[in-house]
């Protein structure tokens, strides 16, 4: 993995904007890694809010806007080894972020 684009942000829980070239030569745009209240490091996938005919915003069940994401994994454990392959890469070429 390669962070092609990094774009520090300081809003909440979130550090940075992060676009990652693969190994495949795919640039995927937007990931956010977050960092958890542990502080743990994780990362989001790029996502949409869903809207409804009108433009609404679509709820989930606890009243809050519910995202559609663009990358999706088969199982949590092939989610977990990208989010660490992502992660060790922003480790190496941008230690910073992570301290």
């Amino acid at each position: 993995m390669n962070i092609i684009k990094f774009t520090p942000v300081s809003s909440g829980s979130m550090v940075a904007y992060v676009d990652v070239e693969m190994p495949s030569g795919m640039i995927g745009r937007d990931f956010k890694l977050m960092r958890g209240p542990a502080s743990e490091f994780w990362l989001a996938m790029p996502a949409i809010k869903e809207t409804d005919r009108d433009g609404n915003p679509v709820l989930n069940d606890k009243g809050k806007p519910r995202y559609r994401e663009f990358i999706g994994f088969r199982d949590r454990q092939t989610r977990d080894k990208f989010t660490a392959a992502v992660i060790e890469a922003v480790r190496r070429e941008h230690p910073e972020a992570l301290q």
